[in-house]
């Protein structure tokens, strides 16, 4: 009789591997296949195993492979290609390379770029470019991308004579530093002469240190 209600009576209770409810074995098959407790492959193949209950929130909210609506063309993308799409995505806000006040702050469709860097972008607006000499001298700088470029083309000497006194101005500059450090590693006395920066906080230090003493 234990054997029998143990394992072969039809009214005995099975748990369910799941959810741990008891179940008849009448009805155990047929809730196997419902309990919400039970992971099942997602039907997107994004690969995961998601519980039967969580399923429809996961393939809306979390799946890598829903479907998405890209906000800037409205064409729809799964959604673990959707920022590879906005590299290239035409509608997709990127900024004037002249910073100009036209573009504002969200930027300008990726396909209206080039007309607005002919038609639109305004050359008052537009933040000053230096000369790539200015650090050796040269002041010339400029808003037009052209008239920069047409001046590095003409004033390849100037350029030159500038580099020129630069690197003979940099030259006298590390000699007097060489100078400078032969002096300070030099002593005429025989006596070697070691400077030591807060001398008054590193004696008391050392006078409050457990096995250290001080010798004159």
């Amino acid at each position: 009789m234990e054997d029998h209600m143990m394992y072969t009576c039809s009214k005995r209770l099975i748990a369910c591997i799941f959810c741990k409810r008891d179940f008849s074995v009448a009805v155990i098959s047929d809730h196997a296949g419902k309990c919400g407790f039970e992971p099942i492959y997602c039907e997107n193949k994004c690969g995961q195993r998601i519980q039967r209950n969580r399923l429809k929130a996961h393939q809306v909210n979390t799946c890598c492979k829903r479907i998405v609506s890209c906000q800037y063309c409205s064409r729809n993308f799964t959604a673990d290609t959707l920022q590879s799409h906005h590299v290239k995505c035409f509608m997709f806000p990127v900024p004037c390379p002249n910073r100009c006040v036209e573009s504002g702050d969200l930027g300008i469709p990726r396909e209206d770029l080039e007309r607005h860097l002919t038609d639109d972008c305004g050359k008052e607006t537009r933040i000053p470019k230096v000369c790539e000499y200015h650090e050796a001298g040269c002041g010339y700088r400029s808003t037009d991308p052209e008239g920069l470029a047409a001046h590095m083309r003409e004033k390849v000497a100037y350029h030159l004579d500038l580099m020129s006194s630069l690197v003979h101005k940099q030259k006298g500059q590390i000699k007097q530093l060489l100078n400078q450090v032969e002096l300070a590693n030099t002593s005429y006395d025989g006596v070697l002469l070691w400077k030591i920066k807060n001398i008054s906080t590193k004696i008391q230090e050392s006078k409050s240190s457990e096995g250290l003493e001080l010798s004159p």
